[in-house]
């Protein structure tokens, strides 16, 4: 399995789980909008407090599937446990808000990132890159850095309810070891197709900008979607954040 693909989808399922759960404990009252930089800010230092006391972090499963720019994806991860989250590092954060719109620039580090569980993935690039299978899979990441750039609207066309206009997530993940089971539905060459990808993954890594353009693409769709049906606007997430530091 590609394990970028991986790492991101884990990612954005560990921090999307973190606010479903949070949200749920919200009552509806009003709240004055205070300033974003500093609130986020505390937001953040207190995500990895939770993180320090949820590490591993067991995750019971998610699936995806896209068709666009070239690539084709259908693919599942389940029962993951995921190590080394509470070395979470905010090396920068910058919030800007200026009506209707909001900017955000946030760039997170982590080391010593394990992953382990089961996979489905049935991935096609242009025909030129076709990976399949079905089993369990391993994936350390010694060193991950994480860096986020967002524009959000909250205007009257969508009910005052947040939108990302632009999402863009980007991982620099200088080196990998993977130990991916039954790849290419072939149990024998695993061992072989998993030392290939761990030897070429760097490169591999900043060559597949359409997959992440895919990822993006999804992640911002899905963000979007649950936004509109929880009718989530600004008020919303400030009266969220002061609660969940509160």
């Amino acid at each position: 399995m590609n394990s970028k693909i991986l790492i991101f989808l884990t990612t954005f399922c560990v921090f999307q789980t973190l606010f479903t759960r949070c949200s749920a404990e919200l009552q509806e009252e009003n709240s004055s909008e205070g300033d974003l930089q500093p609130l986020l800010d505390k937001f953040l230092k207190k995500v990895k407090e939770i993180l320090h006391g949820n590490d591993p972090y067991n995750y019971a499963g998610s699936s995806g599937h896209s068709n666009s720019y070239g690539t084709l994806f259908n693919g599942s991860v389940s029962e993951l446990i995921i190590s080394g989250i509470s070395t979470m590092n905010v090396t920068y954060l910058n919030a800007t808000q200026v009506d209707p719109n909001i900017y955000l620039k946030l760039d997170l580090t982590f080391s010593n990132i394990m992953v382990t569980g089961n996979y489905f993935l049935d991935l096609d690039t242009l025909s030129l890159l076709k990976l399949y299978g079905d089993g369990e899979l391993g994936v350390i990441a010694p060193s991950l850095s994480i860096n986020i750039t967002a524009s959000l609207t909250q205007e009257a066309a969508y009910k005052n309810v947040l939108q990302f206009t632009d999402l863009d997530i980007s991982l620099g993940i200088p080196e990998l070891k993977l130990d991916v089971k039954n790849l290419l539905n072939r149990p024998p060459l695993s061992t072989f197709a998993s030392q290939i990808l761990t030897d070429v993954s760097p490169r591999l890594l900043s060559e597949d900008g359409q997959v992440l353009n895919m990822l993006n693409k999804w992640a911002k769709s899905k963000l979007n979607e649950q936004a509109m049906k929880n009718e989530i606007d600004l008020a919303f997430v400030i009266e969220f954040m002061q609660k969940f530091t509160g």
